[in-house]
């Protein structure tokens, strides 16, 4: 019986060792590298992880590609911000952690990753654990218009604004922006953000980080009866903000002081009666030409986030007209366009996205299924 079984695990063994001899030997870590430059048909879309918060984070998806999608992965914890430098080709993450993972001492910190390799390469404290606490909003981690300055919305819930400097990795100071929320970067060191009472407070930074000059608009956000939605869409420095009932109105920060440009309506009457509304959260989005993409849908009731049937209108915003209509497969929460000539829309429906052509209205195909149904995705950033 023993000279038998050990003629078969002989044989066994001649025989594995010839077939897995033409498998060639793997390394491990084992990981690519990324371009300095992404492609613009990629994004960054944000994995909050719901179930565990603690170990949220980000990923990189090919919306062109049509298999391999998923280029690389990246942490971010804690309700975690996100920033994208295109000059020193680095990603920027705003994110907390606790000295016990879910309890104990806070710290607050960016966490500066590589774009190539994905990789941290240095890390700034932020001071005074002050940094909000809340479902992430693509307004509440910015770089202003150069680059110099990371600026991260504040919610203690008195509001301010930290100044990060990226060049010399060290926090420049605080902008107290009492009464107002998040932050809206233009021309080269400004930012404006949006007040409680309907006005917008803007605010100029000299090269330290300090704040050389500030005004406050009028009121013009009408918050109690049609509330300017907080995430525009933006184009040659006019910023295109939809509102609660349809409206859309423009704020042109093209010149040394705020603009509020008269506003106007994004459907007709019979759509206002049949309840079609903007989308709220990530609701807008303009391409290269200035073409302006909204994500629509129909609700029962006013107030609803999100309705039974989602759409997306295209409107030329100087001609002030709607130049298309897109039916979707899926109802969608939130939108985004790619850079480039031809550039994608894409649509985060539960947990993957839609992917269409946004001058045809083609759909292209559906990425995703590959995560677990309680994992939530929240914001899309594009390299345009």
């Amino acid at each position: 019986m023993f000279p038998a079984v050990l003629s078969f695990l002989l044989t066994l063994s001649i025989f594995s060792a010839g077939a897995f001899a033409q498998v060639p030997l793997d390394t491990i870590p084992n990981s690519r590298t990324l371009p300095g430059e992404y492609p613009e048909s990629w994004v960054i879309v944000q994995d909050f992880n719901y179930p565990t918060m603690v170990l949220g984070g980000y990923i990189i998806i090919d919306v062109a590609a049509k298999t391999d999608q998923v280029k690389g992965q990246f942490q971010g914890a804690q309700f975690a911000g996100l920033a994208w430098s295109k000059k020193r080709a680095e990603l920027y993450v705003a994110e907390s952690y606790y000295e016990n993972v879910g309890y104990g001492q806070r710290s607050d910190l960016v966490t500066i990753y590589e774009q190539a390799n994905l990789q941290a390469i240095g890390k700034v404290p932020l001071p005074g654990n002050k940094r909000a606490f809340m479902s992430p909003r693509t307004a509440m981690t910015r770089l202003t218009g150069n680059e110099r300055f990371l600026l991260i919305f504040n919610f203690t819930p008195a509001a301010s604004v930290t100044v990060v400097d990226m060049e010399q990795r060290t926090v420049a100071g605080e902008v107290q922006i009492p009464g107002c929320t998040f932050i809206y970067p233009y021309a080269d060191q400004s930012f404006f953000t949006l007040c409680g009472d309907g006005s917008l407070a803007h605010f100029t930074l000299n090269a330290s980080g300090d704040v050389i000059e500030e005004g406050l608009t009028d009121p013009f956000n009408d918050i109690d009866n049609d509330a300017m939605y907080m995430t525009p869409g933006v184009f040659d420095q006019i910023f295109y903000f939809p509102t609660q009932f349809g409206r859309l109105q423009p704020v042109d920060l093209s010149g040394a002081e705020p603009v509020v440009l008269p506003d106007w309506s994004l459907i007709s009457e019979e759509e206002e009666q049949d309840r079609w509304r903007p989308v709220r959260r990530e609701t807008v989005d303009v391409d290269r030409s200035g073409t302006l993409y909204v994500l629509m849908h129909r609700v029962e009731e006013d107030g609803a986030r999100i309705g039974g049937t989602s759409e997306v209108w295209s409107f030329d915003p100087a001609a002030r007209k709607r130049v298309g209509r897109i039916g979707l497969r899926k109802d969608a929460s939130a939108l985004a366009v790619t850079g480039g000539d031809s550039p994608h829309l894409v649509l985060l429906s539960g947990n993957g996205f839609g992917v269409y052509d946004a001058k045809t209205g083609e759909f292209i195909q559906e990425i995703g299924g590959w995560w677990e149904d309680a994992t939530t995705f929240q914001l899309i950033h594009t390299n345009k």
